[in-house]
């Protein structure tokens, strides 16, 4: 919980679990049961599987803001001016990447060029 900097009390209220049952959770008093770990996994944002981890270990920091790499936003209304939404699925590759090679050469060439204005 500290790795959240939640108190247990602060904790229960995002997981909808009873103080007093995540302290004898947190003593080993208590068994994590489904509907718990699907609470408590909510509440922290991480994965169920996260808090079965081994005492000690290290917690995943919280996303945060916008992970696009550089340029996503530029190549993807360049892929949108050229084509429309229909055929976008076909090259999310070249959103995520920048890399051309897989597009067919006059699409390459037509986006280069309106990324270049």
């Amino acid at each position: 919980m500290r790795a959240r900097a939640l108190t247990q009390a602060e904790l229960g209220r995002l997981a909808d679990i009873d103080t007093a049952h995540l302290s004898r959770l947190a003593i080993g008093k208590q068994d994590l049961g489904p509907k718990t770990r699907r609470n408590l996994a909510g509440a922290l944002r991480v994965g169920e599987a996260d808090l079965l981890q081994p005492i000690g270990t290290e917690i995943p920091p919280e996303p945060i803001g916008d992970v696009r790499l550089p340029g996503f936003d530029e190549r993807l209304q360049a892929i949108l001016i050229v084509l429309g939404v229909e055929r976008l699925v076909d090259l999310t590759r070249f959103l995520a990447t920048g890399d051309y090679s897989g597009l067919p050469p006059a699409l390459a060439q037509r986006v280069r060029q309106i990324l270049s204005l």
